[in-house]
Parts: C-alpha cells; structure tokens; sequence
C-alpha cells in the first residue's frame, strides 16, 4: 500500500524472500515503508538485512502476545529488525493493544 507520505507492507503469513523478490525489488518503494512482520516474526524464512537494508524503513511492528505458544517472535528476526531500524525500537503489540500511524 502506497499512501500519502509512506507505504505499507502488510505481510501476512508469506515468506521474507517471497515478499523481497516479488513485491519489493521489482520497484522499490520510494516513500518510506511501514512494514509488519510475516508469521508474528515467526519461521518465514530468511529475514536478511542484505536485501531488507535497500528498503527505506520507516516502522517495523511485530504483532504478537508474550503468552503465544510458538515462541514468537524469532530472536534472529527481532534481531534483524532491529539492526535494520537502529537506532529506533522496533515496535511491537505484546500486550499493548494497537499501533496507529498517520500514511
């Protein structure tokens, strides 16, 4: 989604590579990009900084809940999410309701 000063990749349940390949790199986004998390920051696949770092990130939101039993999210993708938004938090929904943004 392209909206008036970012964009927006809600991604669902697919795949960091998928999402990379077909969505992304064809044409980069050129507003800054708020970008959910695939699977709750679960198994997606890799989740690399190479590809992701051309992207201009502007939020990455993780939306899940301390008490989920699958261990979401992955520590190594909260940890690429983070290098890729240093030195802003990653911000997340665990236990705290919404996130809204202005786009």
């Amino acid at each position: 989604l392209e909206a008036n000063s970012r964009s927006v990749l809600m991604t669902g349940d697919q795949n960091y590579k998928k999402l990379y390949d077909y969505v992304i790199s064809p044409s980069l986004p050129k507003l800054p990009m708020i970008m959910v998390l695939p699977h709750h920051g679960g198994k997606a696949g890799d989740f690399d900084n190479k590809n992701w770092g051309t992207v201009n990130m502007d939020e990455i939101v993780i939306s899940y809940h301390e008490s989920n039993s699958y261990g979401h999210p992955l520590k190594s993708n909260q940890d690429t999410a983070e290098i890729l938004l240093s030195p802003r938090p990653v911000l997340s929904t665990n236990d705290s309701g919404d996130k809204n943004f202005n786009i």
